[in-house]
């Protein structure tokens, strides 16, 4: 289903809703200063037209047939405003209120463009020296700082006006002549050098005012503002304009391109372009006229049509500069053109532009030409091809890249580069970088630029994103060459760690962090070791270490500021990862000597930090650190600290003990799994997250002492961590987010999952392996992960489906006299295997076993699961899963389970003594209601399956048997008894719905209607209505009772919801008697 913001309309439907909140603002008084209350509403009515505007943003021009109709009341206000406060004084104007009617008129102005809502303003000449006066006012209400919304609609006024065809003098005072052009003029350069959109409006005041013939001017002062107004007046002001200025639009351009200040300027620099490429199109002359004739060529008898009048046209030499500009414009880093604004960045057209003309450039030159260029503009086509952010920027570069390597050869390695980085090894971005570019750097033409790139470009990029895979990047391909390309790298980013943007420092510290991991993979431990922190190696080595960077170390070089400043989270998180990836031994060893003296107070700070990827952040890096020291004390004082802590911080600490190394830490396991199942108790008030966290870390510290499990872990202790987890399948907490229980689930399927696949694999060396895991158990917590594999959510039955096939693969244990394997494995292996049994083993694919299986997909998995049903040992959860997807509300789920129901239902005898039949499925799913009789939850899903079986004809084959009648005498009694006092509505209408269609079975019908009366004359009017409603549909589609028209009758005409009960009751006595008339008799 579409989000509402990607709704497209037709008109403007909230038309109506708009005028009126408007109105409403309008017609207030803004010499009147409201209450608190009133001001309150009065925002937020603001702020509804600002969101009614947003949803059309996209479809602006719906509004353009009511423009004149919203904005003239709105206008006629302002302007009202502008001459009350102008000609009356001691009025003190409520600047909320004007605020509030200028913020509707820029809501106009944003929504669809200053050029067009402009039209609208009044643009009489006498609204001159109004506008004039109310912007010169010295203490005016037009000087308060929160009315620059005020300003820019004034100044966009006076621009209209200034257009005006009248002599400004005639506003002149005889003692100042030019008063009201300079006025004017100051105001613009008044506002000029403001930021925002008061700039702009200046810039667009002035740039009229100087398109007028009568004014003389001269550019202010130089800066962004003036740039804007000499771009104005090169797009809209004549030609003679344009031509007078010339040696001064070009000393600008020429300073523009000189100034270094300038020339970092993004703003200055986009505005100089406008500026060059308004002029060369202004100057170009006019296209003159192809006017077409037709002359006989007497020497060949034909016709040939030529034209006339076509001469030579004279183009300025000055154009010629003009265009050199513009080529160097062009190259302004084009293909790397990547501008934030706000969440998003904009570039991405002019990236792809660029690539464009470059893959055009292989077929417009040739070889001679192109040949200087050839291998900068080789290593700058894979670079963008390796490392933009965009997909289809990616495939532009690697278009152009080969289409010079097939015309031109001239690319380094052009053949196998281009196999590296064709169209589909660079779709992915995570190819692109990890597997891609490691592969081109191979070349040493490309490496130096793709590791200049990584430095300069994508870990300094805006979006966090790209700086962790450049960092990931960047670390495969210092592996090339290690000791030279590591140390290298690690040099040159310190400059970046000393920087006060957070987006430098996080991608220098994520790069630090990956060459560490990377360096702590070779195997000699003392260059490791060496490389992470020392400043000197054996003599043994050829190279020099005593030059290489204690990687560790830099952290130092971070402002303390930047860390534990606030909304810095990116920085911890990346700070505890170098500190995991970096620390030695010799360095904990330091402690207060250590070369970072404050690095245990940046992993304690991230382990209470607010956002969960910091917190795992912190988590590893002390897990890493557990694996090198003894940590036991640490642990026990984190757990005092944080066990009463906010709900924040005990999802950390939950988070961490699951991470932590017990092999060396050992004196903290019986505190930190005394902790954990605590917060997994049934009577825990802890906090879902906490409890989710909790649920994850039990198995990781069974997986961490698997090894050593006879001597790590007592079998109490293990099969407690077990229990722990069969108890948490039964997590159906729901809140404000929804059933937030499945976080919890999908942690104990996978958990449950991770702890058999441990314990098999280390079950050769116990001897007393039935004390870890008795049987029973296992087949327990295999059947949970069945049950939720068929149960209502897609997430949570696809993640069970996995964890489900793992075991699958999973090879029998026998310990003793017992073996621990799936009970109907055959079944298992005919409808859920992934692999095609229909060819030899040796030709199914690898790929195949890997596969995830689809139960996510309700008509895949269902037909499958109801199967599961026949296997006792699996039985009483899978049909509670099953029960529970049928009477889920989601098409997807309900409509194949309750297919996938009947179908299987049908297909059963009515009775078997050697397998499973109709008899004990009808059974089982009885004492499923029975065995929950108070809980609704479960009970009402029961009766919709019912009542799916009943309606399929699934049921009918029990009336031949004597077994099978008293079952459904007794799926009679289960819903009818004690009706009368149940409160849940949709308890009711399950029962009424299986009662109507028990009438179709001869044997129980006489019975199934004389219970009718019970929902036909119940309290709730609501019962009586729907229980008609039901009858009727169901007599009118069945054979089994030959009805009159006096029942018909009575079912329609009857007021059933009436409050009068006994019309209810007197109407169902003479139903009844009828409907009992014309049964057959059992």
């Amino acid at each position: 289903m579409a989000y509402e913001k990607d709704r497209s309309y037709a008109t403007f439907e909230r038309h109506d809703e708009y005028v009126q909140i408007q109105n409403t603002l309008v017609n207030q008084d803004l010499f009147v200063e409201p209450d608190t209350e009133l001001d309150k509403k009065e925002v937020l009515l603001v702020s509804k037209l600002s969101v009614i505007l947003n949803d059309y943003q996209e479809q602006s021009y719906l509004l353009d047939p009511f423009l004149e109709s919203l904005l003239s009341p709105v206008i006629n206000k302002f302007k009202g405003f502008v001459h009350d406060y102008s000609n009356v004084s001691g009025k003190v104007p409520s600047t909320r209120r004007v605020e509030r009617l200028c913020l509707i008129l820029y809501g106009y102005v944003k929504f669809r463009g200053y050029k067009i809502i402009v039209r609208f303003f009044p643009h009489e000449i006498a609204d001159l020296p109004i506008a004039l006066n109310f912007m010169l006012m010295q203490e005016g209400v037009v000087q308060h700082h929160s009315l620059w919304a005020l300003r820019y609609i004034m100044m966009l006024w006076l621009s209209l006006v200034s257009m005006l065809p009248f002599d400004l003098a005639q506003f002149d005072d005889e003692s100042e002549p030019g008063h009201a052009a300079r006025s004017l003029e100051l105001i613009g350069k008044t506002y000029l050098g403001k930021a925002g959109l008061e700039r702009d409006g200046a810039a667009l005041l002035l740039s009229r005012l100087y398109m007028r013939k009568d004014i003389k001017y001269a550019f202010p002062e130089f800066a962004i503002g003036s740039l804007q107004v000499i771009n104005e007046i090169v797009k809209s002001g004549s030609v003679d304009q344009v031509l007078d200025l010339i040696p001064e639009y070009l000393e600008i351009i020429e300073c523009l391109n000189e100034g270094s200040i300038f020339v970092t300027n993004t703003i200055l620099r986009k505005l100089r372009a406008k500026l060059i490429s308004r002029m060369a199109v202004r100057m170009l002359p006019p296209p003159r006229v192809r006017k077409r004739g037709r002359m006989l060529d007497a020497s060949l008898s034909t016709t040939n049509e030529h034209e006339t009048g076509i001469g030579e046209h004279e183009i300025p030499e000055v154009v010629e500069t003009l265009l050199q500009y513009l080529f160097d414009c062009l190259q302004d880093k084009a293909l790397y053109f990547d501008l934030r604004k706000g969440s998003h960045s904009i570039g991405s057209n002019v990236r792809d532009a660029a690539a464009y003309v470059l893959w055009s450039l292989a077929r417009s030159h040739d070889l001679t030409s192109l040949q200087p260029y050839s291998n900068d503009l080789a290593r700058k086509l894979v670079t963008v091809a390796l490392f933009d952010r965009e997909i289809h920027i990616r495939r532009a570069a690697s278009a152009a890249f080969q289409e010079h390597v097939g015309r031109t050869g001239l690319f380094p390695h052009g053949i196998d580069v281009l196999r590296k980085t064709d169209f589909y090894a660079i779709s992915s971005r995570q190819h692109a970088f990890i597997v891609a570019a490691p592969q081109v750097a191979e070349h040493l033409e490309y490496r130096p630029y793709l590791i200049d790139h990584l430095l300069q470009v994508v870990l300094r990029h805006w979006d966090v994103g790209m700086r962790e895979i450049g960092s990931k990047s960047l670390r495969e391909i210092c592996k090339l060459n290690l000791l030279e390309l590591g140390p290298s790298m690690t040099r040159r980013t310190t400059e970046l760690l000393k920087s006060y943007d957070i987006c430098d420092v996080q991608g220098a510290l994520l790069a630090l962090s990956e060459t560490s991991a990377a360096y702590r993979d070779l195997d000699d431990p003392e260059i490791r070791d060496r490389l992470l922190r020392e400043v000197s190696l054996s003599p043994l080595y050829k190279f020099e270490l005593s030059l290489y960077p204690k990687t560790f170390s830099y952290l130092s070089f971070v402002d303390k500021d930047v860390i534990f400043g606030s909304r810095n989270g990116t920085v911890v998180a990346a700070a505890c990862q170098l500190i995991g990836n970096a620390i030695t031994l010799a360095e904990i060893e330091l402690k207060e000597r250590s070369s970072v003296l404050d690095w245990k107070k940046i992993i304690d700070h991230g382990l209470r930090y607010r956002l969960e990827t910091v917190q795992a952040a912190a988590a590893a890096a002390y897990a890493a650190i557990s694996e090198r020291e003894d940590l036991s004390d640490d642990i026990r004082r984190l757990i005092k600290d944080l066990k009463s802590g906010l709900p924040i911080f005990q999802q950390s600490l939950a988070n961490v003990l699951g991470l932590i190394d017990y092999n060396k830490c050992q004196r903290s396991l019986s505190p930190s799994l005394g902790y954990l199942l605590d917060q997994t108790k049934a009577s825990s008030r802890a906090a879902i997250e906490v409890r989710r966290n909790s649920y994850r870390a039990l198995p990781r510290i069974l997986h961490t002492l698997s090894h050593n499990l006879t001597n790590s872990l007592s079998p109490p202790m293990v099969q407690s961590i077990i229990d722990s987890l069969l108890s948490g399948l039964n997590d159906y907490t729901i809140d404000e987010r929804g059933d937030v229980g499945s976080w919890v689930r999908i942690a104990c399927v996978q958990g449950l999952t991770s702890c058999i696949s441990d314990l098999f694999a280390v079950a050769a060396s116990v001897e007393n392996f039935e004390e870890y895991l008795p049987l029973p158990k296992y087949q327990h917590a295999v059947a949970g992960i069945l049950k939720q594999g068929v149960e209502r959510l897609d997430n949570v039955r696809q993640e069970a489906g996995i964890c489900f096939s793992r075991l699958l693969r999973l090879p029998p244990v026998k310990s003793g006299e017992c073996v621990w394997s799936l009970p109907g494995l055959s079944l298992f292996e005919e409808n859920f295997s992934m692999m095609d049994t229909t060819l030899p083993s040796w030709l199914a694919r690898e790929s195949e076993r890997d596969e995830p299986p689809d139960w996510a997909n309700g008509a895949w998995l269902f037909p499958r699961a109801v199967k599961l049903v026949t296997i006792s040992e699996f039985q009483p959860l899978v049909l509670k899963g099953l029960i529970s997807s049928i009477g889920c509300k989601t098409e997807g789920t309900h409509r194949p389970a309750a297919k996938s129901m009947s179908a299987f239902a049908k297909s059963l005898p009515a009775s078997n003594d050697e397998g499973y039949s109709l008899t004990d499925l009808l059974t089982d799913v009885m004492g499923v209601a029975r065995a929950n009789a108070t809980l609704n939850s479960v009970v009402v899903p029961v009766l919709q399956t019912l009542t799916i079986l009943l309606e399929a004809d699934a049921l009918l084959s029990l009336v031949d048997t004597p077994l099978g009648v008293k079952k459904l005498s007794a799926l009679l009694d289960l819903v009818t008894r004690n009706v009368g006092r149940f409160k849940n509505v949709q308890r009711i209408q399950e029962s009424m719905k299986i009662t109507v269609n028990l009438i179709a079975i001869e044997v129980v019908s006489r019975r199934a209607i004389s219970c009718l009366s019970d929902f036909l004359v119940h309290p709730y009017p609501r019962i009586r209505a729907d229980t008609a409603e039901y009858l009727y549909l169901f007599l009118q589609g069945t054979d089994a009772l030959e009805i009159e028209e006096e029942a018909e009758e009575i079912l329609l005409e009857t007021e059933w919801s009436s409050d009068n009960a006994e019309v209810a009751k007197n109407a169902s006595q003479r139903l009844l008697v009828l409907l009992l008339a014309s049964a057959v008799v059992e």
